[in-house]
């Protein structure tokens, strides 16, 4: 009897989630955006190009400023729709045309001042998406990854290239935008949108990695280059299929 009654229950609860399920909402969909985004390096230990060896001691401070660009991406992305109003977002993005410029290095002749750097970054997220009508607002944490710096000059990338690695870091993302529908199915959809991140962990290591070198901690001061992107607004335009 008592197994006869667990039976029951777990019966009605594959039944209850098997008819949830089919209530649930479905789509994919691919978005191509420019924008603008604000990328820096840490500051790093240079190269003397007239020993090509590190600095000793070391007194620069070469580092990529936050410097404006325009991006490219690409945006994959789902909706899980739980409610008509609620939907959970996975969203693969990919960027180009990440870039800064070195400053700050007058003390010492290491030949970077004005140098470019560049990089690309990818980008992923869940977001909490709330739906209104045609209306959307997602928001929520992600990852960025972005690619070991290139130097812009060859002579430079070849001096620089062992130090350059990639990096990980925390972000936070809002989206708002527009699905529009243009079947009478409601099952293709336009979709415009705007989306911002904001890097979290890289700002935070980057305003402590300035610190080290004002204070003049030599031990903690960091041979290997790695790109950030501070903060990043996109216009996207694509196209959604729901299930």
């Amino acid at each position: 009897m008592r197994m006869t009654y667990v039976l029951f229950l777990l019966l009605f609860s594959i039944l209850s989630t098997a008819t949830y399920a089919m209530e649930m909402d479905y789509t994919i969909g691919a978005r191509i955006g420019v924008g603008i985004g604000t990328s820096a390096t840490n500051p790093f230990v240079g190269i003397d190009p007239t020993t090509n060896q590190h600095q000793n001691p070391i007194i620069s401070h070469p580092q990529g400023l936050l410097s404006n660009h325009v991006n490219g991406s690409i945006m994959l992305y789902s909706d899980v729709g739980f409610v008509d109003w609620f939907a959970l977002t996975p969203e693969v993005l990919f960027f180009c045309g990440n870039k800064t410029i070195i400053g700050d290095v007058a003390s010492v002749p290491l030949g970077l001042f004005e140098a470019q750097l560049t990089f690309l970054s990818f980008e992923i997220d869940a977001l909490a998406k709330f739906r209104y009508g045609w209306l959307f607002l997602g928001v929520g944490p992600g990852l960025s990854i972005a690619t070991a710096p290139k130097f812009k000059d060859t002579d430079l990338q070849n001096t620089y290239t062992d130090q350059a690695r990639a990096r990980l870091d925390f972000i936070m993302v809002l989206d708002v935008g527009l699905n529009v529908p243009v079947d009478k199915n409601k099952q293709h959809h336009v979709t415009f949108n705007i989306r911002t991140s904001t890097n979290i962990s890289g700002m935070i290591g980057l305003n402590k990695a300035s610190k080290r070198w004002e204070n003049q901690d030599q031990q903690s001061k960091d041979f290997e280059i790695r790109g950030i992107n501070a903060v990043r607004g996109t216009f996207y335009l694509g196209y959604m299929y729901q299930f």
